[in-house]
């Protein structure tokens, strides 16, 4: 909790590429659907927090790959307009 990752949103329907999103964790529970992570079984689940929304993302859907520098300058403006400091 309170750490910050490269979240996966999925594909960009115009240009199919992948959409990452820096998000703050600050929840983590145990999810009612199990999947397989790096071989494991688990059902854990982390709230995410982008600017003034949360979302729910197994953690199959966070990033093993650094935070871009683009990636950064976006978080800073959507917590900008959320009034966050």
């Amino acid at each position: 909790v309170n750490l910050y990752v490269r979240a996966g949103l999925g594909a960009d329907p115009i240009t199919g590429q992948n959409v990452y999103r820096m998000a703050q964790i600050v929840d983590a529970y145990t999810g009612s659907k199990k999947y397989n992570f790096d071989g494991v079984e688990t059902t854990m689940v982390l709230k995410c927090s982008i600017g003034n929304s949360e979302r729910d993302l197994r953690i199959e859907h966070v990033s093993n790959q650094p935070i871009t520098e683009e990636e950064l300058q976006q978080w800073i403006k959507l917590m900008t307009r959320a009034g966050a400091h």
